[in-house]
């Protein structure tokens, strides 16, 4: 990925319709003080005896004017830069989706969710102040300061040359100061917050294993004493806010209050009249009041800084070029060929140790093993998802890419996710971007459905196919969630399919219907079944174990209960009538 700054590609790719921001901003600020001005001649004028009362229409008629102006230009400015500024945001979190999507396996390794919803939601959304809060406003008041200094230079040089002075303060040495100051709390601060937010998305997941081990009160505790560090060290940086802007606010008064003395001086030497001093005095509070907003604005770049860096490290996961898929030849009938292949999540730590093993196409084999032996681990080798792997791993073809996983490999694992949509909504998911005509389309869930065996349980739904599954699916019951995530396995009609654990939770009946549903509906199909039991073993053509990253058996059912004491007596245990 490019280094450069994403909010330097952005000003630069958009910098005509941003300086039209900062044009309409300008133009609204000049106008507000431009009102002002005409307004304390409009005030001193009117407290004089003049002959007629035309004498007040032009600069009337300028106050409304200016007012009008003010609102309008200010209106505008808003509307494109929220347009702008929202258009920005919008290709951001399309980014991440597209980033996320191809590789949301493998990045759920490197992520946790609280880290992907903090990007998503905090991270990108507090992007748009920078552009809104900082950038604009900054820029706006800077110049508009210096058209100031500019006028005045005209009228009294000693009072422009003060001004200028307590300007550089307000505008860049206060703010400046202050961000040394609070760059590391801010910081801090801002990391602070995201570890309160990534525990508490992962409480909220294990909501009920919290309640079930009566540990609530433990995680309520623990995460209120962090949340006391974090307002403790945020009430410190407030009071340090709330001195930097009365001093900030001192030094503007002190530019006004001087004002007051400049007036007095160019009425004394004739420069202006007396009824202007209200309308200069009027002015540079109008100027002074959105000078100080930079000030304000420099005082988040901390906290954008910790969003930028986030923002930049996930869009880093993001590759330049399609992934390239690598021919391989299976060896002659097989479709996995595995040789070689050790594996590990971190040095030292070997899950899979030279592991070798190939499977035939229209071959049934199950993979067993203890938890943590690596039976998972090998599905998302064989799907691509980890491809920092020592060996070869040959599937279809092909070396194995994330790019397969739908359109080639068809997997089926412990919780398969259902959308809060309809049934058929659900399923067509298997068809996106397919160009299949709507006719086929229902043809093909039809016949999913049947070979999953749904067809009863549509008849007892009140809407049929077109019955909500509600988030997660949690409308149904385990077993019936697992047979829409088969009828949407059976739709992609792909020739190998991998099973990773589907019936853990499952009561033994349910376990069993739903095996052989998926063993029957899938005679001409290849199959990988990750297993931790026996139950419906003898629809397998061969049956591995696993142990220590090795294989310990490698046999048919028969071939295994005959010859192996172990197998024979697992096999028994777990088929107890």
């Amino acid at each position: 990925m490019n280094n450069n700054s994403i909010i330097r590609k952005e000003l630069k790719k958009n910098k005509g319709v941003m300086s039209g921001v900062v044009f309409l901003g300008l133009m609204s600020v000049i106008s507000g003080a431009a009102l002002m001005y005409v307004s304390g001649y409009l005030i001193s004028k009117a407290s004089l005896q003049i002959g007629n009362i035309l004498m007040l229409q032009v600069p009337t008629v300028l106050t409304r004017t200016f007012s009008l102006a003010q609102s309008t230009f200010a209106y505008i400015q808003r509307l494109v830069s929220h347009n702008l500024v929202l258009g920005i945001i919008e290709k951001m979190r399309s980014r991440v989706y597209k980033i996320l999507e191809p590789k949301a396996l493998k990045l759920k390794k490197e992520y946790k969710s609280g880290d992907l919803l903090g990007i998503i939601s905090e991270d990108i959304e507090n992007m748009q102040n920078i552009y809104l809060k900082t950038i604009f406003p900054s820029i706006i008041s800077l110049v508009l300061y210096v058209l100031f200094i500019t006028v005045m230079f005209g009228y009294d040089m000693n009072y422009a040359l003060l001004a200028t002075l307590f300007g550089i303060f307000i505008i860049f040495v206060v703010p400046f100061a202050s961000l040394t100051i609070t760059r590391k709390n801010f910081q801090i601060m801002k990391e602070a917050k995201y570890n309160l937010y990534r525990d508490f998305t992962s409480a909220i997941f294990g909501l009920s294993d919290w309640i079930s081990s009566n540990k609530v009160n433990e995680f309520m505790d623990d995460y209120q004493v962090k949340e006391q560090k974090l307002l403790k060290r945020e009430r410190k940086i407030k009071t340090f806010v709330h001195l930097r802007e009365n001093f900030v606010n001192l030094l503007a008064g002190a530019t006004a209050f001087l004002m007051i003395y400049s007036c007095w001086n160019m009425t004394v030497n004739n420069v202006i009249e007396n009824v202007y001093i209200a309308s200069f005095c009027m002015m540079v509070l109008s100027v002074l009041s959105v000078a100080v907003m930079t000030s304000e604005a420099v005082a988040h770049i901390p906290g954008y800084e910790v969003s930028i860096n986030r923002v930049k490290e996930f869009y880093a996961q993001e590759d330049d070029e399609k992934v390239e898929v690598v021919n391989a030849k299976n060896s002659e009938g097989n479709i996995i060929d595995v040789k070689n292949l050790s594996f590990e999540y971190e040095k030292g730590k070997t899950i899979l140790n030279n592991l070798s093993l190939s499977i035939k196409k229209g071959e049934k084999v199950a993979i067993l093993g203890r938890s943590g032996v690596g039976k998972s681990t090998l599905v998302k080798l064989l799907t691509g998802t980890y491809t920092d792997y020592q060996g070869e791993i040959i599937v279809l073809d092909k070396k194995p890419t994330e790019t397969m996983l739908g359109t080639e490999i068809s997997l089926l694992n412990q919780k398969p996710y259902l959308f809060d949509m309809t049934i058929r909504e659900n399923l067509k998911l298997s068809l996106l971007d397919s160009g299949i005509e709507e006719d086929e389309i229902e043809d093909k869930i039809n016949e999913s459905l049947e070979k999953a065996q749904l067809s009863k349980l549509l008849q007892s739904l009140p809407d049929g196919i077109d019955t909500n599954v509600f988030e997660t699916g949690s409308r149904f019951s385990g077993g019936e969630r697992q047979r829409i995530a088969f009828a949407r396995s059976i739709i992609q009609n792909n020739e190998l399919l991998l099973l990773d654990e589907p019936t853990v939770g499952l009561d033994p009946k349910t376990e069993h219907e739903l095996l052989t549903t998926i063993f029957e509906s899938s005679k001409d199909k290849t199959i990988v079944w990750i297993t931790h039991h026996l139950n419906s073993i003898e629809y397998m053509d061969r049956i591995i174990f696993i142990k220590d990253g090795e294989i310990e058996m490698d046999g048919t059912h028969s071939e295994l209960y005959a010859t192996n004491d172990k197998y024979k007596k697992l096999y028994d245990m777990d088929n107890i009538a």
